[in-house]
């Protein structure tokens, strides 16, 4: 079925609703814009499962400045303006798991300069890490990439995160790692390797942290 909602957020005399979980199971939504948020300007945490959305609008999350955790899972998008997330300069955890798009941009997130925890997992559209996907993100701390079909890993591609001290990538397909992998990761504790295909170190790419 079609979801239709009215110009009226639902939510919007909830004005001191600081959580919200939303799962649109089996209904067909063309578009998610700010409209549905209206009034929730104290909201810190959603979890929002659309199953098909057409189109996140870039505006969508224009109103929830306070919001600290987001989750979006289960989404297919045709279109995606990932600079929607850039908006969200208070957010401290981000997860997004199981989402298909066609790829993830550099710089996909820029801006989100609080941000302590990221966690992209079973997304199909995340291949490789290039240097630029995580850059901006001075702040992180815990970096979870679990369940992909991350190949390859860029020189350098977790340098500026010099606060991170975990790092999962399980369940991905590397064969190699090589030796500038870690670069930069000198507060590392917690490393997870587990589940995939390495077969080759190129020299020892733990040796340039401080922890090698």
């Amino acid at each position: 079925d079609e979801l239709n909602l009215d110009e009226a957020s639902p939510f919007q005399r909830l004005s001191g609703l600081n959580r919200i979980l939303l799962d649109f199971y089996q209904t067909n939504i063309k578009l998610v814009d700010e409209s549905l948020f209206l009034g929730l300007h104290n909201l810190e945490e959603l979890k929002l499962k659309v199953y098909i959305v057409e189109c996140l609008s870039r505006t969508v999350f224009a109103l929830l400045r306070q919001l600290k955790r987001l989750e979006l899972a289960c989404l297919e998008f045709r279109s995606l303006e990932m600079d929607a997330l850039g908006r969200l300069d208070q957010l401290e955890e981000l997860t997004l798991s199981s989402i298909k798009i066609p790829q993830i941009e550099s710089h996909s997130f820029h801006g989100l300069l609080r941000l302590r925890k990221l966690t992209l997992s079973r997304t199909a559209a995340l291949c490789a890490l290039d240097d630029q996907l995580l850059s901006g993100l001075a702040n992180l701390e815990e970096l979870h990439l679990t369940f992909n079909r991350i190949a390859s890993i860029a020189p350098n591609a977790f340098a500026s995160l010099r606060k991170l001290t975990v790092l999962s990538l399980q369940e991905n397909q590397m064969e190699t790692l090589a030796a500038d992998t870690f670069v930069g990761l000198d507060r590392l504790t917690c490393l997870n390797l587990c589940k995939n295909r390495i077969v080759n170190f190129d020299q020892d790419p733990l040796a340039r942290t401080s922890n090698g």
